[in-house]
């Protein structure tokens, strides 16, 4: 077959002489969609085991470096500073499609035979998952950046949820390094378990005066900052150059619906946090939104999901940092934010059914020169579209936000 091949897995976004992938899941057979790729201009048509002998052939071929980064919270940020710094020098691939079957189509779709580093964002929401994954692509270096109480409703423990995280650290080729973050007992925990295996393990945090890499100053929450410090330990390990991670690490930029900051109505200022939320990232957006310089603070936020059992003591957990937060106004957005808006002390307090009421949303703010307003939730919550629209310009939308395609739309 030929080397240079597209592939798809989604018939709404099918491109004429692309490949269509027929994917059987939980929910729906990519088998019955099979005419309508063709009629979109499909090329051929693949059955899942072979994009994954396409994805292997390639990657075998290529041999690149592959970094796997996982944890539940901060994998795409960090995957995203790795490919800012390393390719100001090298051909780099982002997988950022976050599964077995997604980082297929990224090898398949996007790694050129030049490609140096596969940077390779491993997600995870069942025990299994990530030794699935390591068997097609098993990491030189592998990255756990936080573990926290995300796919408790799948997984149902904290040591369940730390165990299926660990596996990526037992998925590393022979030689391999892992580089994990000291500030979160999970991570510890799992990490020191590791190392009485033989693991070798990098330990890293927000403030590590240990190396020569100059922590950047300019980005939103501390977070963001170990987000950084992890990406310079990486690269460091990689072995790049000081002066080239450290100039790396000081024009970072943000992904999409991370802490990123958007120009809003009538001169306001978004804090488009959009991307997912769990209880810990939650936390850090109402930190950094205490602290950005402004007339009003407003957070708006949405439900927070696959919490299972915990979801009603987590949701009011984030309610009740409203006592102690210097922030004017709170607007929950879905059924489960609702325990938020009820454990809050917020005289200025507001629910909304769901991400749709909009012009609800805005009327009730009334946006204007000083405002400062944190969107935040879980991706099923769909948030962008109240970021949508309190755009100034949304017709900028494409650019500035995630889940824009046809999905999505």
């Amino acid at each position: 077959m030929d080397r240079q091949i597209k592939v798809c897995t989604d018939n709404r976004l099918i491109k004429p002489g692309d490949y269509f992938v027929a994917i059987k899941g939980e929910n729906f057979d990519g088998h019955n969609f099979i005419d309508s790729a063709l009629q979109k201009g499909a090329k051929g048509v693949l059955e899942e085991k072979e994009l994954y002998e396409l994805a292997k052939d390639k990657i075998n071929r290529v041999k690149p470096v592959i970094i796997g980064v996982t944890g539940s919270s901060g994998k795409t940020t960090v995957t995203n500073f790795l490919v800012q710094i390393l390719s100001t020098k090298y051909s780099v691939c982002l997988g950022s499609l976050n599964t077995k079957l997604g980082l297929s189509v990224s090898v398949v779709n996007d790694m050129d035979e030049n490609c140096k580093f596969f940077i390779a964002e491993m997600g995870m929401d069942k025990a299994g998952e990530l030794t699935d994954t390591t068997k097609l692509f098993p990491p030189d270096i592998a990255v756990i950046t936080t573990i926290n109480h995300v796919h408790l409703e799948k997984l149902g423990s904290m040591e369940a949820i730390a165990q299926a995280k660990a596996e990526i650290l037992y998925g590393l080729k022979k030689g391999g390094v892992a580089v994990l973050n000291n500030q979160n007992a999970w991570v510890k925990k799992i990490g020191r378990e590791f190392i009485k295996t033989g693991g070798k393990v990098v330990w890293y945090s927000s403030h590590n005066k240990k190396t020569a890499i100059n922590i950047p100053q300019h980005l939103l929450g501390i977070h963001n900052v170990r987000n950084a410090v992890c990406a310079g330990v990486v690269c460091a390990q990689l072995g790049i150059e000081t002066d080239v991670i450290n100039k790396g690490l000081q024009k970072l930029k943000l992904p999409k619906g991370r802490l990123n900051i958007v120009a809003g109505l009538n001169g306001s200022i978004i804090i488009d946090d959009t991307y997912n939320a769990n209880p810990e990232s939650t936390k850090y957006a109402l930190e950094v939104l205490e602290d950005y310089k402004g007339i009003r603070k407003i957070a708006i936020l949405g439900d927070m999901l696959e919490l299972g059992e915990y979801s009603v003591r987590d949701h009011r957990s984030i309610g009740k940092m409203f006592d102690r937060l210097k922030i004017h106004m709170l607007i929950a957005v879905g059924k489960k934010a609702l325990d938020i808006k009820n454990a809050s002390k917020q005289t200025k307090s507001y629910w909304m059914e769901t991400s749709n009421d909009t012009a609800k949303i805005i009327g009730i703010i009334k946006p204007t020169q000083g405002d400062i307003i944190l969107v935040k939730g879980s991706q099923g919550a769909r948030m962008e579209k109240v970021v949508k629209a309190l755009l100034q310009n949304p017709e900028k939308a494409i650019d500035l936000l995630i889940r824009q395609d046809a999905r999505w739309v």
